[in-house]
């Protein structure tokens, strides 16, 4: 897991990854195990898709009320990593 802040030492984007305890998960019990199958079942089907600067696939969640992003990023569609960023990241 990694954590990135801002010059104020605010949290603004937490990362899990393969790195991570497999057990950590979101609000809605989604974790490294998951497909996105899985996501799209607990999150629903108002999402986005990209692809990163990497290749790899990504569909994600906008809470325009909080300013946040959720994102699921898959290979095979299997969870890889779990993004959320405040959109106030500079």
């Amino acid at each position: 897991m990694s954590i990135a802040t801002n010059k104020d030492r605010q949290v603004i984007r937490i990362v899990i990854d393969d790195e991570t305890d497999i057990s950590i998960k979101t609000s809605k019990n989604i974790n490294l195990k998951n497909s996105v199958d899985d996501v799209i079942k607990a999150y629903g089907t108002n999402y986005y898709k990209r692809i990163d600067d990497t290749g790899m696939s990504v569909i994600g969640y906008v809470d325009k009320k909080s300013k946040v992003t959720l994102e699921f990023f898959n290979n095979q569609n299997k969870v890889t990593m779990i993004r959320y960023d405040i959109s106030s990241m500079q």
